[in-house]
């Protein structure tokens, strides 16, 4: 913690970023991960010290759903911070602002992206997910 920060909260910093376009064709009412690699090309988030975290999300939305993106912890899946794109379709950016860290996000995390939507033809293309905290 550097001594120029301020006391309440830590300077923002980038921990995680998913930069890939990737159409989900027919992505279903049920959370599926977003990117096909290895445990859903999961990153390493290190939330030690942090209080606030940020999630903004790009994309498309192609269909009529309200489409659910999230950052869901590998190790248990019931452990997530979500965003939720309710808008007109077309391409759109959703962003949580700074929101205080759940309970579970502590210590060194993996994380994935999913998506889901409430309408489950939905073809929506995703073009980033980025993760702040402070």
């Amino acid at each position: 913690w550097y001594q120029y920060e301020p006391g309440d909260f830590r300077f923002p910093e980038m921990v995680g970023a998913w930069t890939k376009d990737i159409t989900k064709a027919d992505i279903g009412t049920t959370a599926v991960n977003v990117y096909p690699g290895a445990q859903g090309e999961a990153q390493a988030v290190d939330f030690s010290s942090f209080k606030q975290y940020r999630l903004v999300v790009f994309g498309n939305k192609v269909g009529t759903g309200n489409q659910t993106a999230r950052l869901v912890n590998t190790a248990n899946a019931a452990n997530t911070v979500d965003v939720v794109y309710t808008g007109a379709a077309g391409e759109f950016v959703v962003d949580s602002g700074y929101t205080n860290l759940p309970a579970w996000a502590t210590g060194e995390v993996l994380v994935k992206p999913m998506a889901f939507s409430s309408v489950g033809t939905d073809s929506p293309i995703y073009r980033q997910f980025l993760f702040y905290l402070r």
